[in-house]
């Protein structure tokens, strides 16, 4: 079938942000009257959830479904047994697994995983079926999974992107921009320590934010601060100096350089080099 140009450049949108193939793309812009935005989250809120494993990897006693059902009535909110229940998603990552609820950005892996629609929107279907693809029926079994998922969130750039895409969505599901404190705090936690942006870019992003721009953050400025964090660390120790202003960045990333610049300049703090 022949697209439009902007079709195309939707199917591309699309693509980007969500690490999803063309096909899958196409699916969701058609479901979806071509709009990216509400496909993008129809895709991290409804979509790409793996088929369920076979019931042979299952551990013994029951079929992986059955046994992340019952796993799950642990969580489930007392009105709603399709949900957890607040209690219940602290129970599960903090006590069960675990994990800091507020500080590791594993929770973002995982709750992509299960493709929860947000802290309060994790449901029984999704559970069931994200860890079903793994074959992971048993909170030891989740917990060794987790330590693979880390170790890929770390080191794998393209895992890393559908995480944090992802992410947005996660705290953003009844509204269009994310308050400036949920962002700031979300930033800080799921930047990898060891990563380049983390290390030397991170706290004048954040400065930045808090004096100068003082608004809350759009779907586009957070795809577009992973690529200019990925721009950065391709032109190392020589930060900022060749970036293009003309280019397609957008404005806030435009600023966000033009306040970079003089601190650059006087080598402020020591942190523009590895």
């Amino acid at each position: 079938m022949a697209y439009t140009s902007a079709q195309k450049s939707a199917i591309s949108q699309l693509v980007q942000f969500t690490g999803c193939d063309e096909r899958s793309a196409v699916k969701y812009l058609k479901a979806t009257n071509w709009k990216v935005d509400v496909a993008a989250d129809a895709y991290f809120t409804g979509g790409g959830v793996p088929a369920a494993a076979p019931a042979s990897s299952a551990s013994s006693g029951g079929s992986v479904s059955g046994n992340l059902n019952k796993l799950f009535d642990k969580y489930q909110d007392p009105d709603n047994k399709t949900l957890m229940d607040i209690n219940g998603v602290m129970t599960y990552f903090m006590t069960d697994l675990s994990l800091n609820l507020d500080e590791d950005p594993i929770v973002f892996a995982v709750s992509e995983l299960v493709q929860a629609k947000s802290m309060n929107g994790f449901n029984r279907a999704g559970f069931v079926a994200g860890w079903s693809a793994v074959g992971a029926d048993t909170i030891p079994k989740q917990q060794s999974h987790i330590a693979a998922l880390r170790r890929k969130f770390e080191s794998d750039p393209a895992y890393f992107k559908r995480v944090y895409l992802y992410t947005y969505t996660f705290f953003t599901p009844d509204s269009k921009s994310l308050p400036l404190p949920e962002a700031v705090s979300t930033w800080q936690c799921i930047f990898p320590a060891n990563s380049h942006f983390r290390k030397n870019y991170l706290a004048h992003w954040v400065e930045f934010l808090q004096t100068e721009y003082k608004k809350s953050i759009s779907r586009d400025t957070w795809t577009q601060l992973l690529e200019f964090a990925g721009w950065l660390e391709g032109e190392g120790e020589g930060g900022v100096a060749g970036y293009d202003e003309f280019g397609a960045w957008p404005s806030i990333i435009d600023s966000f350089v033009e306040y970079l610049k003089p601190k650059q300049n006087r080598g402020e703090d020591d942190t523009w080099m590895d």
